[in-house]
């Protein structure tokens, strides 16, 4: 298009993107890979003495989470990292999430008395749709780069980006609105990077 070509010469004459690129160049990405009336993290209400069993402050998390998905578990230490936990979805009921087995340890949630300050966060870690690089050489991962979009509103929804950024390197983000001007009404929520 005539107006990416002008911007790649304002730019010394190259619309470089890379290596390991998902890049949008003047068009328009629209992705919705979650429902927009789906968290994807909300505070622990409660937690069965077995340690299985939950309920989440937002009752739409438990609409939406399926068997099999991964769930983060947030510390209730303060200063004391590495005290997270992953667990998995068994089954839902109602409200109710069971999980394949006990988390490690208990955790505040907001029925412990204390209320929704000391109440750990549960997120969700399963997407629907992955972008994963094919190869995998440590620190260059994939990067998505949308560039010379002006006034195009781009939707990135509910999308999880493994092995994406390259380290060092310069505009190699997981995600990237490059030289794109004004993108008003345009959403990226609900992804996750690992």
């Amino acid at each position: 298009e005539k107006q990416n070509a002008m911007a790649c010469a304002r730019s010394g004459g190259s619309c470089s993107i890379g290596s390991k690129a998902f890049a949008i160049a003047g068009g328009q990405l629209d992705i919705h890979a979650i429902d927009d009336g789906c968290p994807t993290w909300t505070k622990l209400k409660s937690l069965n003495e077995a340690k299985t069993e939950i309920t989440l402050a937002d009752p739409a998390a438990a609409a939406c989470w399926a068997p099999g998905a991964e769930l983060l578990f947030t510390s209730d230490d303060v200063g004391w990292p590495g005290k997270a936990q992953v667990a998995t979805v068994a089954s839902v009921s109602g409200e109710t999430i069971t999980l394949t087995a006990p988390l490690e340890r208990k955790v505040t949630a907001i029925d412990h008395g204390y209320g929704d300050v000391f109440a750990v966060e549960v997120a969700l870690l399963t997407r629907r749709v992955t972008f994963e690089p094919e190869d995998n050489t440590g620190l260059i991962g994939g990067h998505t780069i949308v560039l010379h979009t002006p006034h195009v509103a781009q939707t990135l929804q509910g999308v999880e980006f493994r092995r994406f950024g390259q380290q060092g390197n310069l505009g190699r983000y997981p995600v990237h609105f490059h030289m794109s001007e004004s993108v008003y009404g345009s959403v990226v929520s609900k992804n996750l990077v690992r």
